[in-house]
């Protein structure tokens, strides 16, 4: 697993990619590295861009407030940054984007936490080492992005001097609040596909030393009416909500039923992951657990074989266009991963499903792809300043004893690896 798998809702989910696909799926256009960006209607105006972690321009100009020269190390053509931070908090990954402006261009410094596999990034307070970053191998990453427009940003600056002190992280609800120390930022260049990050000859440096930041942790939502058993209607949609029957097509053109599973004494987690055809993120990782897990063809009961306990159902969402999956299609894309079409289903709504958001539940936005399963298992969307991001692949886990919403890459407060180890070993 690498850090496309994840939601880098702070690096570059803002911004739309020209060569991407149009999706209409709670996406307005994909971005390239497998997140994509809705415009939430009902709240304010999709600016098309999102969240990003971009900050104060290089090089001070005359109308530029937020640029200062740095009077005490002559090496940094900018110095400081302030500015509304927003923080979005995971088991694996957390991020916080601090912005200049609320209006283009604007600058952004983003705070990046990997804690999945070997990264074993920051998942409490203390003080992490920055010397020496590279952005493909960064477990804590502190970017600077500057001048960023809807049609991405003119430089990038990544920390490779100094401390990140986290000095405070209320993961149930309250603050995340820290420094950082000593910190200097080196212009680079980060490669879309394999984000490794190379610096520019002559470019600037961004000194950060003594920067502060603190943001608000919101408390999520969870349901506390789970149910021993399943439940055909469900009990919600939240978190601990024993999910609802739903149906869904596979390649194949069968019917499957989510509860065809339930209580069968043989599986004890299913775990839900939703892609689409133009997610490259997703073909590597799909690709890659076919060849660590028997080699083609990937089955279920072969799943369950490998990791005794484990089921698994692959969504797919759109083609490769962003558009609605055919059963063809479909089993082109099982084969090319070398995966068994009848584990892959098909979730695409020809009438676009509301889906309401996480931080303001009388709004929603809509989608087609996945509309099916995010109807009835909420992937936790937030309205971020008028935008809502959506990434893929996602991830649910669910307790097929009674089919609990157990785990979500949205909303975790633990890492998949424990939630996973959990449910496998219950009795």
């Amino acid at each position: 697993m690498n850090r496309r798998f994840f939601t880098l809702l702070a690096a570059t989910a803002l911004f739309a990619c020209d060569d991407s696909p149009s999706g209409t799926g709670a996406t307005d256009t994909a971005a390239p590295n497998d997140t994509a960006t809705a415009t939430d209607t009902n709240v304010n105006a999709d600016t098309n861009v999102n969240a990003d972690t971009n900050v104060n321009a290089d090089t001070a100009g005359p109308d530029d407030t937020n640029v200062a020269p740095d009077t005490t190390n002559p090496s940094c053509t900018v110095t400081g940054f302030s500015g509304t931070s927003t923080f979005n908090q995971g088991a694996d990954f957390s991020s916080l984007e601090m912005k200049s402006a609320a209006a283009e261009p604007f600058d952004a410094l983003a705070i990046e936490l990997y804690a999945f596999d070997d990264y074993n990034g920051a998942t409490a307070p203390g003080t992490f080492d920055l010397a020496g970053s590279k952005y493909e191998s960064c477990s804590n990453c502190v970017l600077v992005r500057a001048q960023c427009t809807a049609a991405g940003c003119a430089k990038k600056y990544l920390v490779d001097e100094g401390s990140l002190v986290i000095t405070q992280w209320d993961r149930t609800g309250g603050s995340f609040k820290g420094k950082l120390v000593g910190a200097i930022a080196h212009e680079v260049t980060i490669d879309k596909d394999t984000f490794v990050s190379t610096l520019v000859a002559g470019g600037g440096s961004w000194c950060l030393d003594g920067v502060e930041f603190e943001a608000p942790i919101a408390t999520l939502p969870v349901s506390d009416k789970t149910q021993p058993a399943c439940v055909a209607e469900g009990t919600g949609r939240l978190l601990h909500d024993n999910i609802a029957n739903f149906t869904l097509t596979n390649c194949n053109g069968k019917r499957v039923k989510l509860h065809e599973t339930c209580d069968n004494g043989v599986s004890k987690a299913l775990w839900i992951i939703g892609t689409t055809g133009w997610c490259s993120a997703c073909h590597e990782f799909l690709k890659n657990y076919v060849a660590q897990n028997g080699g083609a063809p990937l089955t279920r009961a072969k799943v369950g074989q490998e990791t005794p306990g484990l089921d698994m159902l692959i969504v797919l969402g759109e083609n490769a266009q962003g558009a609605k999956p055919t059963a063809a299609y479909c089993k082109a894309y099982a084969a090319d991963l070398g995966i068994d079409p009848e584990m892959v289903v098909m979730d695409w709504s020809d009438t676009a499903v509301p889906l309401p958001l996480i931080t303001a539940p009388d709004y929603a936005v809509e989608t087609n792809s996945l509309g099916t399963t995010w109807h009835n298992i909420d992937p936790y969307l937030f309205d971020e300043n008028g935008t809502v991001t959506t990434s893929y692949p996602w991830w649910a886990l669910l307790r097929t004893k009674n089919m609990e919403y157990y785990w979500s890459d949205r909303a975790a407060l633990q890492t998949f690896e424990l939630a996973i180890l959990t449910l496998l070993g219950e009795e």
